[in-house]
C-alpha cells in the first residue's frame, strides 16, 4: 500500500511525500480553495502542507484515509490531493474529499482522478460505499460529484460556520453496485 499508484490517462495518483510541500503550497494559494475545504487554513502555509503531508502519512499506515498526490504526467508535479477519507471497514464505507490548483480546473482532470479512487475503494478496498459533499455555492464539486455517479441525497441548512457565514453542505452518495455497473 506504501507505494501504491493508480495511472491514469493524464494523470497518476500516489501516496504523498515530503517533497511535494511545495506543490501543495503553490497550488493552495487561492482563496477560493480554502472557502470550499471546511478544515482547510487560510492563509495557506509551507508549514500547513507540511503538517497535511504527515497527517496523511500516519493515516495511510493505519489504513484510516488514503490521500493521494495527483501528479501530472507532463509536469511531474502534485497539482491537486484526492483521497478517501474516514474510512470505516465495518460499515464498510468512507468519504471521497479533492482539491486541484486553479490553472488545473475545467479540464476533466478531477472526474479521472475521482474514477481511479472510487475503482480503487470498490475493487481492492471492498468498500460498499462512499459519500461526498460540497457547499451549495461549489457548483463544480457538485459538478464532479455528479460526473461520478454520485446521487444527491440531502441538504444540510446551515450546517456549517465557515469563513465568517453559514454555509449549506449538499449531501451525495455512490453504491459499489452503481459504480461498478458504469
Amino acid at each position: 500500500m506504501k507505494e501504491l499508484k493508480l495511472i491514469g490517462k493524464r494523470i497518476t495518483l500516489r501516496p504523498l511525500k515530503s517533497s511535494d510541500v511545495k506543490d501543495i503550497y503553490l497550488n493552495i494559494q487561492n482563496k477560493k480553495i480554502a472557502e470550499n475545504i471546511l478544515d482547510m487554513p487560510w492563509p495557506y502555509s509551507i508549514r500547513d502542507a507540511q503538517k497535511f503531508i504527515k497527517k496523511m502519512q500516519k493515516a495511510r499506515q493505519k489504513k484510516s484515509d488514503f490521500a493521494f498526490g495527483i501528479e501530472s504526467k507532463t509536469r511531474k508535479e502534485v497539482i491537486g490531493c484526492i483521497g478517501l477519507y474516514k474510512i470505516n471497514f465495518k460499515h464498510k464505507n468512507g468519504e471521497l474529499g479533492y482539491w486541484l490548483g486553479p490553472k488545473y480546473w475545467n479540464q476533466g482532470i478531477m472526474t479521472e482522478a475521482g474514477k481511479l479512487v472510487l475503482d480503487f475503494a470498490f475493487s481492492k478496498l471492498k468498500l460498499h460505499r462512499v459519500w461526498g459533499g460540497a457547499f451549495s455555492n461549489n457548483l463544480a464539486s457538485q459538478k464532479v460529484l455528479k460526473n461520478l455517479g454520485f446521487k444527491k441525497e440531502g441538504v444540510f441548512r446551515q450546517a456549517f460556520w465557515h469563513f465568517d457565514c453559514w454555509r449549506d453542505g449538499i449531501h451525495y452518495g455512490l453504491l459499489s453496485k452503481e459504480f461498478l455497473k458504469k
